[in-house]
């Protein structure tokens, strides 16, 4: 098939597009200008700069297509405003699919993310789980699925929606910056880090997606192949590195509280500040999905565990000097 993969200079889209290639499909690859993967391009891609959000660049990327993996979304950014996460994540994923529609595509898969769930208080995050988005990302990526679910009825769209858990590996730059602290000894655990998450490698949930293009139908939840505390996860981190966690630990309140100063000081100059309150959540929530949809249904099965994936990762960001 011929596949558009949005996202594709990012951290997961980059994984989608070479999984799809990997797999023999023609794989279009949307990516910003600033942000041109040129190495899909020598693995076969057809790399197109443009922005889901932007017109002109939705007329003409869907043409010809089979399916759509629609991995762009805004994640991270502090200094913008709420409305920005409605607009790229909500109403881009809308107008995309309806373009999506019109040029004939016959499946969008979405990654959206457990996020638009409460965190777990016990049991595994599944199909039937409440939709409870409790930040404004979240908020804007369970807007996008009932948009979408609004989009796949009014038109012949097959819409797959794909929530993952906790998504890490190579490429990307967010989990960077805490390999780059820990490696350099800058790393303090925050609270008592005992929140478990089955994380997920990249590989892996590009592996779900990839088979989402030709099967399947509704919401599948994917998470990794086993779950651990956050302290332990920042274990292996270190112990990839070759290094040790200092053995100081901030308490939770003061170090949100001050994080919360940091962050209107620097949104205030339209800056992105290096510390957020946001980011905390991830030393407190647990992420565990009930994968036993998407392995019924999808075929899937994580394949890496987090010693090996963290190890891999940890060589990825050696080799391409991130350390």
């Amino acid at each position: 098939m011929r596949i558009l993969v949005t996202g594709a200079g990012g951290f997961l889209g980059s994984h989608v597009a070479e999984r799809l290639l990997e797999q023999g499909h023609e794989v279009r690859a949307l990516a910003r200008r600033e942000n041109i993967p040129g190495w899909l391009v020598k693995r076969g891609a057809e790399v197109v700069a443009g922005d889901v959000t932007d017109a002109s660049s939705r007329a003409h990327i869907c043409r010809g297509c089979d399916a759509v993996v629609h991995a762009a979304a805004l994640v991270t950014e502090v200094a913008v405003p709420d409305t920005e996460y409605f607009r790229v994540n909500a109403e881009g994923s809308e107008s995309l699919a309806r373009e999506a529609a019109r040029a004939g595509v016959r499946r969008f898969v979405y990654v959206s993310s457990t996020s638009v769930h409460r965190p777990n208080s016990g049991k595994a995050l599944d199909v039937k789980t409440a939709i409870e988005p409790g930040d404004v990302y979240a908020q804007s990526k369970a807007e996008a699925e009932r948009r979408l679910a609004r989009v796949a009825a009014e038109t012949a769209l097959e819409l797959v929606i794909v929530r993952p858990s906790r998504i890490y590996g190579p490429r990307d730059a967010s989990l960077g910056r805490v390999f780059r602290a820990i490696d350099r000894r800058r790393f303090l655990l925050v609270g008592p880090c005992d929140a478990e998450i089955d994380f997920v490698y990249a590989t892996d949930v590009a592996a779900a997606l990839g088979a989402a293009v030709d099967r399947g139908s509704g919401v599948y939840l994917v998470g990794g192949p086993e779950r651990l505390s956050i302290e332990r996860f920042f274990i292996e981190i270190a112990a990839a590195l070759g290094k040790r966690l200092p053995g100081t630990r901030l308490p939770l309140a003061p170090a949100l509280f001050a994080s919360r100063l940091i962050a209107w000081a620097w949104v205030r100059v339209g800056r992105e500040p290096p510390v957020a309150p946001k980011r905390f959540a991830f030393f407190q929530n647990s992420r565990v999905v009930d994968n036993a949809r998407a392995c019924a249904e999808l075929g899937y099965e994580p394949a890496v565990g987090v010693r090996e994936g963290i190890r891999e990762t940890a060589r990825w960001y050696r080799e391409a000097g991130r350390l």
